[in-house]
């Protein structure tokens, strides 16, 4: 049955993240290059690409084997070794994984320290940022709508139109 997605869980990597994730924040931006001179209103803008995009989650637990679980997790995720730095790890959500998003895979940026609430559940927040190898994306609009054509201007004063006419006179001239 067709709805609204239900998740509140996180694959990373092979690892399913414990507890209840939410996510706070994730967006996808564009980038642009905007041209435009100086005294003038208005400007041609041109699309250079996506911007990767930053995620923000939050990860709940109440139960101590969730705890000593995350454990687990951190350190096989979250600690960058210097042979392999961090790795990029895929990411298993529908919200993040679905359009307008399309986020598969992701680097850690920040791990918050634990913090214990009133009720004695913890909780972290986690910064992302996705992983996505470059690739040449650069595109210009092709007009506005509608779109007229107008004629090449041509300037002309008093001369240049008695110019036009004695031409045109000697050119009928030598035509005969």
């Amino acid at each position: 049955m067709p709805g609204f997605p239900t998740q509140d869980t996180l694959l990373l990597g092979p690892f399913p993240i414990p507890g209840k994730v939410t996510i706070l924040s994730a967006s996808r931006k564009s980038k642009w290059q905007i041209n435009s001179g100086w005294g003038v209103d208005g400007g041609n803008t041109i699309w250079v690409g996506v911007e990767p995009a930053e995620i923000k989650l939050r990860i709940e637990m109440w139960d101590p084997l969730q705890y000593e679980a995350w454990k687990i997790v951190a350190k096989a995720i979250f600690v960058p070794t210097a042979k392999t730095g961090q790795l990029a790890l895929d990411i298993k959500h529908p919200i993040l994984n679905d359009p307008p998003l399309n986020i598969t895979a992701v680097q850690v940026v920040e791990v918050q320290a634990m913090q214990q609430d009133d009720q004695g559940g913890w909780s972290t927040e986690i910064t992302l940022v996705e992983f996505k190898r470059p690739k040449p994306a650069i595109g210009q609009p092709k007009a506005a709508i509608p779109t007229a054509t107008n004629p090449p201007p041509t300037a002309q004063d008093a001369q240049d139109v008695k110019i036009a006419a004695l031409s045109a006179q000697l050119a009928g001239l030598a035509a005969k």
